[in-house]
């Protein structure tokens, strides 16, 4: 493999370990329900051969129940010729649900041709079994609502229970990186990339149990949206593990369904596939905001410009740290990371002088408070004094009364070095776009 190759990969792999999974709360540490479930049974993506599938579906069936994880597989059925593979499935005792035969977005597809869809789905497997639960392919419900309506009733009537989600993710955007570096042998590119995901659903499933206790006031049993593939075949017990430590108790999809959450009425019509927790009413599909920023995490590679990694791992923990200072509500720390001097250019132009006056901009007034905040780089330079960082940033907040609501944009910062050997913000500017210009 080629030397510059290996020690890139290396230091990507240090970026995305030292920026992490975001701010840890109370939250964290408290015990939550979750029920796992994996779509595209038999394989997203490029089938391999029978036995590599096999191997491959028998290693995320291995990660389950040396967990004693309960886990329930979406099937497209015409993708599943061989029935051996969905068999294992139900052998290993997992449930099996529709995902129609061929994962035709209902929002580009005559409604019945979807509906055929899901019906051949369902003879095949109901001679496998009693299948109970749908899935929409791409989480697409049908747009506007009178279809949406239909289509649902029209499930319903072939005696299946819809299984919404509420941590979805951008796993798919890592499992093909992944595939590829496989494909190249690159095993430095995927232990980064295994490494990426679990940080990447670890961070999904953080940003989902604050929504949750923000918009209904407390957490919910959670749904986890995964896919058969590569990826979760080398990564799904890393995964389990990690959000084991994070307090996950992995419960049968049934079990979660009876939270009162999934009876509320989804409230939303559009285009996009959402999560559960955007579409009841009422829908707030400009929460899914933090989702189109996370994709765009994972498919920027962060430029460092020679940087030292151990500067690049000093930086990334003071970004955590300013973060969870903020959403701590203590401006006075959050004064401390800029030096003395520091200038603060808001949007518009406004411009902030002095560590005192950034404090009292921090300070959040009392029927405000901030729920999620992060800084994500995507190029850096500097020495090991003074680094300009490029990046864009993203937080959620919610008024007293009110539903949350999230917003993005980009950012320079200028750290320097102090006496103390203490980086601090000497320059922060930044804008909001809300994620409509990259």
């Amino acid at each position: 493999m080629n030397r510059h190759r290996a020690t890139t990969w290396a230091a990507l792999a240090g970026l995305w370990l030292g920026w992490g999974i975001g701010v840890a709360t109370a939250q964290d540490a408290q015990t939550f329900d979750l029920a796992v479930t994996v779509d595209d049974l038999p394989w997203s993506g490029p089938t391999p051969g029978h036995a590599s599938l096999m191997a491959a579906n028998g290693r995320m069936l291995d990660a389950l129940a040396t967990r004693t994880v309960p886990a329930v597989g979406f099937v497209v059925c015409d993708a599943a010729r061989d029935v051996r593979v969905v068999r294992a499935w139900l052998d290993a005792g997992h449930g099996l649900g529709n995902h129609t035969a061929a994962h035709r977005g209902l929002n580009d597809t005559d409604p019945d041709v979807w509906l055929r869809d899901v019906e051949r789905c369902h003879a095949f497997l109901r001679d496998l079994t009693a299948p109970v639960y749908f899935r929409y392919p791409m989480l697409q419900a049908g747009r506007p609502a009178q279809l949406r309506d239909a289509m649902a009733e029209a499930v319903r009537r072939m005696g299946y229970r819809r299984a919404p989600v509420t941590v979805d993710n951008s796993e798919w955007v890592l499992a093909a990186q992944y595939r590829t570096a496989a494909a190249q042998g690159d095993s430095a590119a995927m232990r980064a990339l295994g490494i990426a995901y679990v940080g990447h659903v670890r961070r999904a499933t953080h940003h989902a149990r604050t929504i949750a206790q923000a918009r209904f006031g407390r957490d919910v049993r959670h749904v986890l949206l995964l896919h058969a593939n590569l990826l979760n075949a080398d990564w799904l017990g890393a995964l389990l593990d990690s959000l084991a430590a994070d307090g996950a108790r992995f419960v049968a999809l049934d079990h979660a369904l009876a939270d009162s959450v999934y009876a509320l009425p989804d409230d939303y019509a559009g285009a996009q596939g959402l999560s559960w927790l955007y579409r009841v009413r009422p829908a707030q599909p400009a929460l899914a905001l933090w989702d189109e920023e996370e994709e765009h995490v994972l498919r920027t590679t962060v430029e460092h410009n020679g940087v030292a990694p151990a500067v690049l791992r000093e930086i990334a923990a003071r970004s955590r740290a300013f973060s969870a200072t903020y959403l701590a509500r203590d401006p006075a720390r959050v004064r401390s990371f800029y030096t003395d001097d520091a200038v603060l250019v808001m949007p518009g132009g406004k411009v902030i002088t002095g560590a005192m006056a950034i404090e009292r901009y921090w300070t959040l007034g009392p029927r405000l408070r901030a729920l999620e905040h992060r800084l994500r780089p995507e190029r850096m330079y500097g020495d090991a004094t003074r680094i300009v960082e490029l990046g864009r940033w993203f937080s959620t907040s919610q008024r007293d009364g009110a539903e949350p609501t999230s917003a993005a944009g980009r950012y320079v910062v200028e750290w320097v070095r102090g006496s103390d050997a203490q980086w601090r913000m000497r320059l922060d500017t930044w804008h909001r776009d809300d994620g409509e210009a990259r």
